[in-house]
């Protein structure tokens, strides 16, 4: 099965089967382009049923994509798709349907024409691929179900304009009761930009002389952030000795990949 690297996040493609597990493999998997406004979007995807495999019918869709707040990707009905960074409304994919006989291969093309007004910095869809064993009772009314599916994120940034990476803390909280051993934080968040990108969290305690008694970060986000979606931080700040009564503070910021501060925001608290 291919691994997808879409330079935003790995592709997570899960296969349940009652009897066995679905292998597809899948080419020119990275949909990641880079297109004026008014611009012709086209990438080709090859789907493969290996040859150990059943005979599959394939279904393929373009979807709107959203991310959890815990940074899993999901795809988005066309009637609930109201992200304005959606890219799902001028791009289609053809064919839509077709079988694979086991050893086949199907190019299937995406593409679409950016709109001249569609402003500035990246927009985002989902491709998704579903394939339907045909069992050998389909002609005594017997019914397959859907065992295999890929969903490939597609990403077209739009040429010419300022690809803008900021973002807020909207929350900042502690796990209460608070311990004074050590101190659990809750971050929300937000990317108040126009593009994605991979940022980690980062929390000072200082006590009432705002000393740096600890610090602590999170590892760099495999997901990216997405312009407009909320990511939740969590982070577990331990104390090398408890905290005595007194008032303590929290300095947490968000930062990029290379360290470079989008947002912070402070927490005052007692012991």
């Amino acid at each position: 099965m291919a691994r997808l690297e879409i330079f935003v996040f790995s592709l997570i493609a899960l296969f349940v089967s009652v009897n066995c597990v679905t292998s597809i493999d899948v080419s020119g998997d990275i949909i990641d382009e880079g297109v004026a406004a008014g611009g012709h979007v086209t990438h080709e995807v090859t789907i493969s049923l290996p040859s150990s495999e059943k005979p599959s019918n394939f279904s393929v869709v373009v979807s709107g994509i959203t991310m959890s707040p815990e940074g899993s990707p999901r795809a988005i009905k066309a009637e609930d798709d109201d992200y304005i960074y959606s890219a799902r409304s001028f791009l289609t994919v053809s064919p839509a349907n077709f079988l694979l006989q086991s050893g086949e291969s199907q190019k299937i093309l995406l593409e679409g024409d950016v709109p001249s007004d569609i402003g500035s910095g990246t927009r985002y869809a989902m491709l998704q691929i579903k394939s339907t064993p045909i069992s050998g009772n389909e002609s005594s009314g017997g019914s397959a179900a859907i065992i295999g599916g890929i969903n490939l994120p597609v990403i077209i940034e739009i040429d010419g304009t300022d690809q803008i990476r900021s973002g807020d803390i909207s929350e900042l909280e502690l796990k209460k009761p608070i311990s004074p051993a050590k101190q659990d934080l809750s971050i929300t968040f937000e990317n108040t930009g126009n593009t994605h990108f991979k940022a980690m969290a980062k929390a000072d305690l200082l006590d009432e002389n705002k000393e740096v008694l600890t610090s602590i970060s999170t590892p760099l986000t495999i997901a990216s952030v997405f312009p407009g979606i909320p990511r939740h931080f969590s982070l577990s700040i331990p104390s090398d000795d408890e905290l005595k009564s007194g008032k303590y503070s929290i300095n947490a910021s968000v930062c990029l990949a290379d360290e470079t501060v989008l947002a912070s925001k402070v927490l005052e608290f007692e012991i």
